[in-house]
C-alpha cells in the first residue's frame, strides 16, 4: 500500500529545500530523480541541474533553460535566471550526451550564490540499476549537504549478470555476487553499505539517503522482503523505497545517524570567483 506521495515526501519530511547543493549517485532512476527534485524546488529559488559525469539531454518536455559552457560562463548565466527559475547545466554537449564539471568546478558555482539550490548526479552506470566502482568514481562534490545513493528495484527481481549490474565482474570478484542468480538483500546490503562502492567519496558532512527506485516492479510481499533486509545497511540516515515513475513512496525508515548538515559560507576555503 502506498504510503505517500513522493513529491510531498520529499518536500514535507525531507526537505530537500533545505540542501543547497545535492548529488545522486548509484544506478536506477538518478536522472529521474534530479529531474523531479529540479521541478519541486523550481518553485523555492534558482535550482540548476548539472552533472559531473555525463547525463542525457533533457526531455522535451523539460520546462527550463538549457546552458552549455565553461563553469565560468554558466555562473554568469545562472545569476541572470529570474528568482524562481530552473536550468540544466554542462560543459558541453556530444550527441545526446552532456558532459558535466569537475566536483570543484560545482563546489564554487555553490559558494558563489548564484543558484539556490544545485542538483548533482555525480555518477554513471550506464541506465543499468546496480554497479561497482572504478578508483576514480563516483565524483562527488566535497560541499555536498544531501547526498542521494539509488539502487534499481529490479536487481532483486531479474538474474545477476551484465545486464542488470554496470561492472558485474568487479562486484563478483570483490562480494562473491553469483551470476546468473538473483542478488540477496543481504548481499545487497553489504554493498551499499560498503566505504569502497556505494559510500565511496561520500562527503562525511552530507545526510544521507538510500533511495531503492522503481519499487513498483516489486509486489507487496518482494517491497516487504527487500525493506526488512535493507534496513541493516549502514552509513545511511533515511531508507527510503520508492517509485519515481508513479511518484509514490512505499516504506520510509529513518536510522538517526548525526552529522552537520549544512556547511555555512564562512567555514569554506576561500575561492576565486569570476563572475
Amino acid at each position: 500500500m502506498t504510503l505517500r506521495w513522493l513529491a510531498d515526501f520529499l518536500i514535507r519530511d525531507l526537505k530537500v529545500e533545505d540542501y543547497p547543493l545535492i548529488a545522486i549517485t548509484g544506478g536506477g532512476g538518478k536522472t529521474s530523480l534530479m529531474f523531479e527534485l529540479a521541478r519541486l524546488l523550481k518553485k523555492k529559488g534558482r535550482v540548476v541541474a548539472t552533472t559531473t559525469a555525463k547525463i542525457a539531454v533533457p526531455p522535451g518536455n523539460w520546462r527550463g533553460e538549457l546552458f552549455i559552457g565553461s563553469a565560468d560562463a554558466a555562473m554568469k548565466k545562472i545569476a541572470s535566471l529570474p528568482r524562481c527559475a530552473s536550468a540544466v547545466t554542462a560543459k558541453e554537449r556530444k550527441g545526446d550526451k552532456l558532459h558535466g564539471f569537475t566536483p570543484s568546478e560545482i563546489d564554487e558555482m555553490h559558494i558563489s550564490g548564484v543558484a539556490d539550490r544545485i542538483i548533482v548526479e555525480a555518477d554513471g552506470s550506464r541506465k543499468l540499476p546496480f554497479k561497482a566502482y572504478e578508483a576514480w568514481e563516483p565524483p562527488v562534490p566535497r560541499l555536498t549537504a544531501l547526498h542521494f545513493v539509488v539502487a534499481g528495484a529490479d536487481v532483486f527481481i531479474k538474474p545477476f549478470g551484465e545486464d542488470v549490474a554496470f561492472r558485474a565482474p568487479l562486484l563478483e570478484e570483490r562480494f562473491g555476487v553469483r551470476r546468473g542468480e538473483i542478488l540477496s538483500v543481504g548481499e545487497a546490503a553489504k554493498i551499499l553499505s560498503s566505504v569502497n562502492e556505494y559510500l565511496k567519496n561520500s562527503p562525511e558532512q552530507a545526510r544521507r539517503v538510500l533511495f531503492i527506485n522503481k519499487a513498483e516492479l516489486l509486489d507487496e510481499a518482494e517491497r516487504e522482503a527487500v525493506f526488512a533486509g535493507l534496513s541493516e545497511v549502514r552509513g545511511y540516515e533515511v531508507l527510503l523505497c520508492a517509485s519515481v515513475l508513479k511518484g509514490e513512496v512505499y516504506f520510509v525508515k529513518e536510522f538517526g545517524i548525526t552529522r552537520p548538515r549544512v556547511i555555512k559560507t564562512a567555514q569554506l576555503p576561500h575561492v576565486s570567483l569570476h563572475l
